[in-house]
């Protein structure tokens, strides 16, 4: 099928590639290896975005996140990484079997109004936090941080600690939006600090919101 987006992380040695049949196929760096794909839309829709999201929990330490054509998007925290190499290796609870579409997955919601053409990771510096873009003119800051107490909690009360629905503490937060934003909004894009947000689109010109904080123009050795 066709490859509709792909990201990449050279931290973990993953490529994530989105297709048109709804599927997010796995594929390691080190040996261009299929490590698993991830079937969160049934083939209902197809995957418009797709991003690789580091966060600080200690259980999950990164997730992906897609959008599709539907305007939903859907989240995974089940990605599993070798202790010793850092390196993705599959899906926990797929037993590593690469060749049968894993379909559990997350909805995020409050859902966009129109396909989601982007999605960007905010880098190491705010981990858990990323940025979606939909042709609904709308920029979504989410944070998909969990609260692990009370994953530990509902781990020792269950015999499978590898079902993923444990590694779901609770489900990403829609912190704010910018509306109204970009006609036909093509990427979305954070910079390597994380407070600057850049995104073009179909009138030929790129947006930048600084976030930044100002710079104090009062000299320090003023009374």
């Amino acid at each position: 099928e066709h490859i509709l987006c792909m990201a990449v992380s050279e931290d973990i040695g993953l490529i994530a590639v989105g297709t048109a049949r709804g599927t997010v196929e796995l594929i390691s760096t080190e040996d261009n290896e299929l490590l698993g794909t991830w079937n969160p839309y049934s083939g209902s829709t197809h995957v418009r975005s797709v991003a690789i999201v580091p966060t600080s929990s200690s259980k999950t330490g990164y997730c992906l996140v897609c959008g599709g054509g539907d305007g939903t998007m859907h989240i995974l925290r089940n990605l599993a990484v070798d202790d010793v190499t850092g390196l993705a290796t599959g899906l926990q609870g797929s037993d590593g079997d690469s060749s049968t579409p894993f379909s559990w997955s997350e909805e995020i919601t409050p859902r966009h109004k129109n396909m989601v053409v982007s999605l960007t990771a905010c880098g190491e510096n705010l981990k858990g936090l990323f940025v979606s873009g939909a042709h609904d003119g709308t920029l979504r800051l989410w944070n998909c941080d969990g609260d692990e107490d009370v994953v530990s909690d509902k781990v020792e009360k269950e015999e499978d600690e590898n079902d993923p629905s444990l590694l779901s503490p609770s489900p990403p937060q829609l912190l704010y939006q910018l509306v109204g934003y970009k006609v036909w909004l093509g990427n979305v894009q954070v910079d390597s600090e994380g407070i600057r947000l850049l995104s073009d689109g179909s009138d030929n010109s790129v947006v930048v919101h600084d976030f930044s904080l100002p710079t104090n123009s009062i000299d320090e050795d003023d009374p």
